[in-house]
């Protein structure tokens, strides 16, 4: 994988040929790197996710699924995936090759996730997110098996139940209330339903 040197920009660049989804050999440049080793790690990742094999890293195919996803799912629904997928579980497969992800390293990483004081419905989510992404390697992408499979989930699919205030329950509580900073505090709680944090 050799990188070359842009004389006149002082930065680097790759310049590799490929053989793309339909079988066309292709050639593939990217400028601009400062690095060399930027340059050989931009052309390593491409290369990867261009091959599809289980052997790539869980970035090149986290990449992979997030360019799958963004045609079949809303872009609010998108969102919400990439930003609990880019926090909790990217930092710790990343650099992984998805085939040497084992059992006991989802194990591990799902430690992590319930010492992180998460809500048990939120842990269910982060856990089925990984495991999507390990189901669309096995499917599309030649991966043996998912180690999420084995290791079983985390969390609760349904939070626990809330209890709200009837009409009445609230009048009974604010006619006990004496403060007028407090009666007021509590008036706008109830009625537009903010949480406390939002109304300080």
């Amino acid at each position: 994988m050799p990188a070359y040197k842009d004389e006149k920009t002082g930065t680097w660049y790759c310049k590799f040929y490929y053989v793309d989804w339909t079988g066309t050999r292709r050639q593939k440049m990217k400028r601009g790197f400062k690095l060399q080793r930027e340059a050989k790690d931009w052309e390593r990742n491409f290369l990867e996710k261009q091959s599809g094999s289980p052997d790539m890293t869980f970035q090149a195919l986290y990449d992979l699924y997030l360019e799958d996803i963004r045609s079949r799912l809303k872009e609010s629904t998108i969102h919400t995936a990439t930003h609990a997928i880019e926090k909790r579980i990217l930092p710790y497969f990343k650099d992984k090759p998805i085939n040497e992800v084992s059992p006991a390293d989802v194990r591990k990483w799902q430690n992590t996730i319930i010492e992180a004081d998460l809500k048990p419905t939120t842990q269910r989510t982060i856990n089925n997110r990984l495991n999507a992404i390990f189901n669309f390697a096995v499917k599309y992408y030649g991966l043996p098996r998912n180690p999420c499979s084995v290791v079983g989930t985390i969390g609760k699919s349904h939070a626990e139940k809330m209890n709200f205030w009837t009409h009445e329950d609230f009048k009974t509580f604010i006619s006990e209330v004496e403060n007028p900073t407090h009666y007021i505090l509590f008036s706008i709680l109830y009625y537009t339903g903010m949480r406390c944090g939002e109304i300080l």
